[in-house]
């Protein structure tokens, strides 16, 4: 007897807690959400009763470089992204139509005020940007892939935040570089992971040159899962947007596969 299971909770109790824990991650989202006015990102509108999310880096002027506010406003969202919730999929995205995300804003990075704050700054940002880096690589954990759309120029930190999507679209806008180590450092963002991963030497060749590519050559070194025309990324978002919660990594699969 005292290692009889417990009987079921009634299927109405059930509903209820399933409900409530709905309605707690739908008011963390919300909470987390309103963090990211100003912030850099911005969540694309989707139609209703969609279960896909559009998570937009909206610096177009600055080819979407990240800042500390970026990352401070989608970190917390991340763990919202969950099959769970709803959410199907995540498409990550670029505004503009040059770059998904030219790397961290070295500029804001170097700053201007006291040189303790400013590396009170930096560390931080390398931080919180590794653990986004990570957060975002295990979406199928949370049984809501990540589709990252790199459309356009796909650099450091561009490269640690798509990387490890288990969808990544490149277009022929798409330009894939680790500038970092034609200046003499070590490949950034996870490289050492990833480089080694890709076919031969390709990821040998690109930690020690910084060496450039581009478009459908991306799927070929295994940058990218699949190629996707920019002028087809509007029908793509909405065969996405089709997709029921649950749907997984098959059917993001599936509806990219179309194009």
């Amino acid at each position: 007897p005292g290692c009889r299971p417990a009987p079921p909770p009634p299927h109405g109790a059930r509903m209820q807690a399933g409900s409530a824990t709905r309605r707690a991650i739908s008011s963390s989202a919300r909470a987390a959400a309103a963090a990211v006015a100003d912030s850099g990102l911005t969540m694309a509108a989707t139609p209703a009763g969609s279960g896909l999310v559009r998570a937009v880096l909206d610096r177009p002027k600055a080819m979407n470089a990240l800042t500390l506010d970026m990352i401070r406003a989608m970190r917390p969202l991340v763990d919202g992204w969950t099959a769970e919730a709803g959410v199907s999929c995540v498409m990550l995205e670029g505004a503009g139509e040059k770059a998904f995300c030219a790397g961290g804003d070295i500029k804001l990075l170097h700053g201007g005020g006291q040189e303790s704050a400013v590396k009170a700054d930096q560390e931080a940002f390398f931080r919180e940007e590794y653990d986004l880096d990570f957060a975002l690589s295990r979406s199928l954990e949370r049984g809501a892939p990540l589709v990252a759309v790199c459309d356009g120029i796909t650099m450091g930190g561009g490269v640690g935040v798509s990387i490890h999507a288990p969808v990544r679209i490149a277009t022929e806008r798409y330009v894939f570089s680790m500038p970092e180590t034609a200046i003499g450092l070590f490949p950034d963002v996870g490289g050492s992971f990833f480089l080694p991963r890709l076919p031969g030497s390709v990821g040998h060749c690109l930690a020690l040159t910084g060496a450039r590519v581009k478009g459908p050559e991306a799927v070929q070194l295994g940058l990218a899962t699949h190629f996707v025309e920019s002028g087809d990324l509007e029908a793509l978002t909405a065969e996405l947007a089709a997709l029921p919660a649950g749907a997984g990594l098959a059917g993001g699969e599936e509806a990219v596969g179309r194009f």
